[in-house]
């Protein structure tokens, strides 16, 4: 059993459409107005699952780890996040 599996029914269709489609086209989740919070989360959630090398933009970790923007960039800056989370964009 994977993490993943405990999230198996919350994860839909649409959800892990949504994670391909940031694997595959690298679209930053944080900027969708289509999804709510809880299925961003869960989008990114897969995305890392299915891509550990995936890096998330900064908007995108604060979702992921329930916190601002600011907070990520402090902590980034800090270096106490275990990933790198500044794409660029």
């Amino acid at each position: 059993m994977t993490t993943l599996d405990l999230w198996a029914p919350y994860l839909t269709n649409a959800i892990r459409d949504v994670a391909a489609d940031r694997i595959l086209h690298g679209n930053n989740l944080a900027a969708r107005t289509d999804l709510t919070k809880p299925e961003k989360k869960l989008a990114l959630i897969t995305v890392l699952h299915m891509n550990p090398l995936e890096i998330l933009s900064t908007a995108e970790a604060a979702i992921v780890y329930g916190c601002s923007e600011d907070t990520v960039a402090k902590k980034e800056s800090a270096t106490s996040l275990p990933r790198k989370l500044n794409r660029g964009k």
